[in-house]
């Protein structure tokens, strides 16, 4: 997961990263994580917060919109046999 957020919010510092690293959060637990979960739990500051809570809300958002556009093809195959 580290390695994942270093790439996708480049402007987290060292600091950051051994916060997270602290808080042990990882897989699942972490696409749960709100941004007051990140500042009152993690101990990050709100800047860091803000970028990685909105990172969650992307993946969250894909990862919906994967699942109802695999449910309607399902539908629609169902439709045809």
């Amino acid at each position: 997961m580290i390695s994942f957020l270093k790439k996708e919010v480049p402007d987290l510092d060292e600091d950051d990263i051994k916060i997270l690293k602290k808080a042990k959060i990882t897989g699942n637990s972490f696409l749960n994580f709100t941004k007051n979960d990140l500042v009152n739990l993690a101990k990050l500051e709100a800047g860091p917060a803000v970028a990685i809570s909105t990172l969650i809300q992307e993946i969250n958002d894909s990862m919906f919109y994967i699942s109802l556009i695999s449910v309607i093809w399902i539908t629609s195959l169902k439709n045809i046999f």
